[in-house]
This record gives structure tokens, sequence and C-alpha cells, in this order.
């Protein structure tokens, strides 16, 4: 019936029920509940009218149908305290975004830039508080986003510990390998350079270079990545050099050239790493590098000039 909006009627249970009461009102809010049209079932047809008509004007279901008329309203215009809230988090969640921006760039600048991060403290009471951070209070006075939330964050809530940092730079470097990896699968084929060092520690560490030409603007690439030398023996030296590769997600069998200096556990003809890595990828041909041939020649020329001789020896102690 047109008049009784509220009625439903259930095909599995041949009884009619009143929509209103029962997702609208409950017993805590004063009005009597009619079990007929809600927990039980109405199927009384010979005194449907009668019935229909006494639901319709009791004071319980005036107070449902309201509940109801109040919901569908909210649900076409939307509440006006659901929108406040709905802003108020969209506007957090832009500062938050346009903080963590500036924090993203602070590293990112402090990284290409190859300067250190942190400083030797970075509490409140030190003059400095490292690079990283010194750049973010600099954008802090141009910007009233990153003042405030520097000023007003918890600690955990202001993403400079020195833990997340070097988070971040592992998401930007994941980033970093994955564009580098669709170049090189774009390239179709790269060389490889590699040589071992000491860091500061005195480990050693090798660095390992992929060297390609990008289709789109014909310009040759170098990507560098270092990476901890478990041992310097060709075996340890040569797992190094795959374990790097395929981190980087970049095919081995793509290589066409080798590149390393002539340290015979390198360039060894029978045992050497490029003779085990030929065995695996044959069209990937060894070539000493000519920068590390000029090298050889200028120490070698050094060491006949008494001067330089002793000049890079007092340099060495010191």
């Amino acid at each position: 019936m047109d008049q009784y909006s509220w009625l439903e009627y259930s095909v599995a249970k041949d009884a009619a029920f009143c929509f209103a009461c029962r997702h609208f009102l409950k017993r805590g809010h004063g009005f009597h509940l009619e079990p007929a049209f809600t927990s039980n079932r109405f199927n009384n047809w010979w005194k449907a009218s009668a019935s229909l008509n006494s639901h319709h004007e009791s004071m319980g279901q005036v107070f449902a149908m309201e509940g109801w008329s109040e919901f569908k309203q909210k649900e076409t215009s939307g509440s006006k305290i659901a929108n406040m809230l709905d802003k108020g988090h969209s506007a957090l969640v832009m500062e938050n975004r346009k903080y963590m921006k500036a924090v993203m760039e602070s590293l990112g600048f402090t990284a290409c830039q190859g300067i250190a991060q942190r400083g030797n403290r970075e509490d409140e009471q030190s003059h400095n508080l490292g690079n990283f951070r010194e750049l973010l209070h600099v954008i802090a006075k141009f910007d009233p986003t990153v003042d405030k939330k520097l000023a007003t964050n918890p600690s955990n809530a202001k993403y400079t510990h020195h833990d997340i940092q070097n988070e971040m730079f592992a998401v930007m470097a994941e980033m970093i390998r994955k564009k580098i990896s669709d170049e090189v699968r774009d390239a179709e084929c790269f060389a490889v350079l590699v040589d071992e060092s000491k860091y500061i520690s005195k480990k050693e560490q090798i660095s390992v270079i992929v060297r390609y030409l990008q289709p789109e603007s014909g310009e040759v690439h170098e990507f560098l990545h270092f990476t901890a030398a478990d041992g310097l023996d060709s075996d340890s030296l040569l797992a190094s050099i795959k374990h790097t590769l395929s981190q980087c997600n970049i095919d081995i069998h793509r290589c066409v050239g080798q590149c390393y200096d002539g340290a015979s556990v390198m360039s060894g003809c029978n045992n050497g790493v490029q003779e085990k890595f030929r065995k695996e990828v044959p069209q990937a041909i060894y070539i000493h590098y000519h920068a590390h041939r000029l090298n050889l020649v200028l120490v070698d020329c050094v060491h006949n000039v008494s001067a330089a001789a002793e000049f890079f020896e007092t340099l060495q102690m010191l």
C-alpha cells in the first residue's frame, strides 16, 4: 500500500514487517516495540487494515519514521558533522604529505650532493643537527606546514630518526634500481665494470658498474652499486657480481662485455673471474679497462720522481 511506505513483505515467511521499526527503533528509545512488525511476523490478514492503521499512528512508529527520514537525508546530502570530519581528515592528510615531501626532498638533496646526513649530536642542545635536519629547518622557515609539524609532532612522527632515514633511502634506492632495470632491459645489452676497494672501516667492498646505452636519448649511462666482499677469491667475487645483478633485476645473459683491472684473480685466463664469467655468458668479452692502465703508468712515473714519491709517502703516513 502506498500510504504505508514502511511496509515490507517476506515471501519466505509469508508475513509483513515494519522496515522503519526494525532498523530505527530500539528498546532504549522508550517506545513500545510491536513484535508482530519487528521480531515476530504479522500474517493475520483478515485484521490487516485495522492493524496496519493502528501501527502507522503509533508513537514508536512515528519516531522510527523520523529516524529513517533523517538517515535518508544524511545519505543524500551528507551529515554536516561527517563532512566536517572528512574535510578535517583530508586537510591533515595533505599536511602530512606536504611534510613528508619536504623530508624526502631534504634526504634526496644531501644524498645527491654526497654530504653527510647526520651530525655528531642531534639533540636540541646541539648547535649543529646535521645537514639533513638543518636543511629541514631551513625549509620550515619558508613553509608554515613543515614548521608546524617540526614544532608540534611527537618525536615518533617527525620522521627524522636515523632508522627512518635509512628506510627512506632504501625505498628511494629500490625505485632507482627499478628504473635502471627497466632501462637496461630496453637497451637489450650492457657491459659490467667491477673493482674492489677498502672503505673507511678497512673492510673490502666491490663496486659494480653497469654501463648501457639508453635507446631514447642515445646517451651512455652508468650505474654504480657497492656490495660487501664476502671473499676475494674468483668464486666469491663472481658470486657477488651475479648476486648484485640479480638484486637489481638485471639479466646477466644480456651482458656483452666485462671490464676489470689486471689482477690475476680478475683477469686470469684459467681461474680468473673473467674466464668463469665467460663460461656462463660466452659473448661477454673481457677488457682490461684503460683508466687502470693509465693509473699504472702514472704510478710508475711517480716512483721515478723523487720529490713526488716523497710527497705521496708523507701523505700516506699522515
